[in-house]
């Protein structure tokens, strides 16, 4: 690798300039005190590009020293005619032999190389030879994620927002994806929770012919998004809910209309009685917990009153 070391003038850098960023800690703090006491152990590398030197390796050095206002730095320099495969395989090694990257920071290592190399089995080798994981078909699925909107991103790091969720919201507008990704991030719904709540919103939005984020605007959402009043699991119960009615009216109101028969036989504590979902399909459950055999004998009972009831009796037969 040809390069030269030299002082360089903090102002001469732009740092504005991201493409080749690949961490996301935006926590400077250990590092910070790190170049305080002992000062920078790797200069970071740097890239000319006529009157610009923009970075290629060490984001987070340049603004830790920018933070302790120092005025320069020793840095790497790598001359103009470098080739952009070259950039990126440094931009890349600087961080994967490292330590493990994290979702977001594979896919911007497999957008640059994409950038660079457009060959698919020829990605993938590069890929490879700089300790990243995956075959052709995983840094394919991985690519977008590079260029999603950062409420997206934000959300796949805290774990918040399944991946599989992540790559739905692309195909949405991306205003739209972003706050959907802000309102799951916020209520956490597991994965298979957040795919029906999606997947209903999806399918209202198409039959009455709005944006998906228009489903969520309804004022019934909205009282429910913002109130002090409800726990995260009430919330996103209340918002199923309400999904639900819209997309099945019929249906939901025949799940009400059960659920209210079974409160009026006022089963004891550890006795439930639930319907197939949305009343497809003709399996109901029912459980019941005990430890002792009077506890048994109460579920007996319980039964008993299920079978007697001639409501009860309708939905079963």
């Amino acid at each position: 690798m040809s390069f030269r070391i030299d002082p360089v003038r903090l102002s001469e850098i732009n740092a504005e300039i991201k493409a080749f960023q690949i961490t996301t800690d935006r926590d400077n703090s250990s590092l910070q005190r790190s170049v305080r006491e002992i000062g920078l152990i790797a200069p970071p590398v740097l890239y000319e590009t006529g009157s610009n030197l923009i970075i290629v390796s060490g984001f987070r050095r340049i603004q830790v020293c920018r933070n302790l206002n120092r005025s320069e730095t020793k840095s790497r320099i790598l001359p103009s005619d470098t080739a952009p495969l070259r950039l990126a395989q440094i931009a890349i090694a600087e961080n994967s032999f490292q330590r493990d990257l994290n979702l977001i920071e594979l896919s911007r290592a497999y957008r640059l190389l994409h950038d660079a190399e457009k060959n698919t089995a020829a990605l993938s080798r590069a890929a490879s030879t700089l300790n990243l994981p995956g075959g052709p078909a995983y840094i394919q699925r991985l690519l977008p994620l590079a260029r999603l909107p950062e409420s997206i991103q934000r959300g796949i790091l805290s774990e918040s927002l399944p991946l599989p969720i992540a790559l739905e919201l692309t195909k949405l507008e991306k205003e739209e994806g972003s706050r959907l990704a802000e309102l799951f991030s916020t209520l956490n719904p597991s994965l298979n929770k957040q795919r029906e709540i999606l997947g209903m919103a999806k399918e209202i939005a198409a039959r009455d012919d709005l944006s998906v984020w228009e489903v969520f605007q309804a004022s019934a959402i909205q009282e429910v998004v913002s109130s002090d009043h409800l726990d995260r699991n009430q919330k996103i119960h209340r918002i199923r809910r309400h999904l639900k009615h819209r997309r099945f009216p019929t249906l939901a109101r025949e799940e009400d209309r059960f659920y209210e028969l079974v409160n009026d036989l006022k089963l004891e504590p550890g006795v439930q009685l639930n319907p197939p979902p949305f009343f497809e399909g003709s399996v109901f459950h029912f459980s019941l917990r005990f430890s002792r055999l009077s506890e048994l004998a109460t579920g007996k009972k319980a039964i008993d009153r299920i079978l007697q009831s001639p409501d009860i009796r309708k939905f079963l037969t």
